[in-house]
């Protein structure tokens, strides 16, 4: 009995990692997949249990603000241009989320 919660927790922790890895390194594709799944379990005439469980799965909302970091508008600072013969100088921000 003792092996098989052991196991089972190993891959519980495991399942967990690999979600997250999902999560972060495809969130493109992740978030498509969890929309289709959400989508599909919270449709009209399913019970409540999986109407809720299709909700939780939904994607938040991608929120973007100028420290998002997301570069889609270019509209967060003007880009230095280099003269002819220098070289553009590097910039480095500290991340505010990590303080």
């Amino acid at each position: 009995m003792n092996a098989w919660i052991q196991n089972t927790m190993l891959g519980l922790i495991f399942a967990a990692a690999i979600y997250y890895a999902w999560r972060k390194v495809l969130p493109g594709p992740s978030a498509r997949v969890l929309t289709r799944w959400s989508m599909a379990l919270s449709g009209p005439g399913q019970p409540a249990w999986r109407q809720r469980l299709g909700r939780w799965l939904r994607p938040k909302a991608a929120v973007g603000g100028c420290d998002s970091g997301c570069s889609a508008c270019d509209g967060c600072a003007p880009k230095p241009q280099a003269e002819p013969g220098k070289a553009v100088p590097l910039t480095f921000h500290r991340n505010p989320r990590q303080h």
